[in-house]
């Protein structure tokens, strides 16, 4: 477990120097429902349990017209599990960006929609670790773009699907070190292919159309969770990053790989280990494609928001 996150965290670092990568709409909430052990049985049990977030935040650097608000919904509904050692579930995340065009300075500019079916199972060499594989459906679609119209008489619009099967290998955070600031640590490697890939613009010329989501084969994420929670039981820190190779298969038969990182975040916590957990955090985000424009934009952001969430079943 050890050398796991030891390797992660070497990696991490060097994704800072190959910024951007592409938008996961769960690529912030690490889903476990094994994780949960206040449902755990000895047989069969259907409909367990279900677990959410959910969260608010501004970005301090955005740009009006593509990013001011984001706002982010997620979470999964166990369906069954076996003896607290398989499981299944439906698993969603659905993320909304808000621009400033118009008169209200809060409009609702586009929907990353994230739905799937994944399947857990304990790792027989590790009761801290579990696998999950499945398949999840990833698209973008335009939702008001009436304001960009009316201000540049075009219709800016473009549509986005990057779908397909997943695998990951995950080990959940676990006391490392024993103090008044105890400090926890867990890690991910996921693997995605995507099987069905589309990017259809409107209004953009062939020489804007180079650069297409159509080339992206699969891609390779690991992710590093740190915490520190205080020994008064309800309080608490963490800070979380990613890195991501991306494979890509430009329409020359050229293969290639591209090493970047999706975020890196720093919060403040207050939970209830039975319950809920409510956080203040600061985000950052580098984007190759930020898929809001008609071409595609890379983009570089700072958020500033709140999240609620399920306690277990997610980190």
């Amino acid at each position: 477990m050890r050398r796991f996150i030891l390797t992660i965290s070497l990696l991490l670092p060097l994704s800072f120097f190959t910024l951007r990568s592409q938008n996961l709409p769960d690529r912030i909430v690490t889903l476990d429902p094994l994780g949960d052990t206040t449902v755990q049985s000895d047989g069969f049990t259907l409909l367990p349990g279900a677990r959410l977030y959910g969260e608010f935040a501004r970005y301090g650097n955005g740009v009006g017209a593509t990013h001011r608000w984001n706002a982010k919904m997620g979470g999964y509904s166990e369906f069954a599990r076996w003896d607290s050692s398989w499981s299944i579930s439906i698993v969603g995340t659905m993320e909304v960006l808000v621009d400033s065009t118009n008169d209200i300075e809060f409009n609702p500019r586009a929907i990353f929609w994230e739905e799937g079916l994944m399947i857990a199972t304990s790792a027989p060499w590790s009761s801290d670790e579990s696998i999950q594989f499945g398949y999840t459906h990833r698209c973008k679609h335009d939702i008001d773009n009436v304001e960009r119209i009316t201000s540049t008489d075009k219709l800016p619009q473009r549509t986005l699907i990057y779908s397909g099967p997943f695998l990951r290998i995950l080990h959940r955070p676990v006391k490392l070190i024993d103090g008044p600031l105890d400090i926890y640590a867990g890690a991910s490697l996921r693997f995605d292919y995507f099987v069905h890939t589309l990017d259809t613009r409107w209004g953009v010329s062939d020489a804007e159309e180079e650069l297409s989501l159509e080339d992206l084969v699969g891609e390779t994420t690991a992710t590093l969770r740190l915490e520190g929670r205080f020994s008064n039981g309800w309080l608490g820190l963490h800070g979380s990053g990613s890195y991501m190779l991306s494979l890509l298969s430009p329409e020359n038969d050229r293969t290639y790989l591209e090493a970047k990182s999706p975020f890196a975040e720093f919060g403040l916590d207050f939970y209830n280990p039975r319950g809920a957990a409510f956080t203040i955090f600061t985000r950052g985000e580098w984007q190759r494609d930020a898929g809001i424009l008609s071409t595609p934009t890379p983009a570089s952001l700072l958020l500033f928001g709140i999240r609620a969430s399920s306690f277990r079943g997610m980190w």
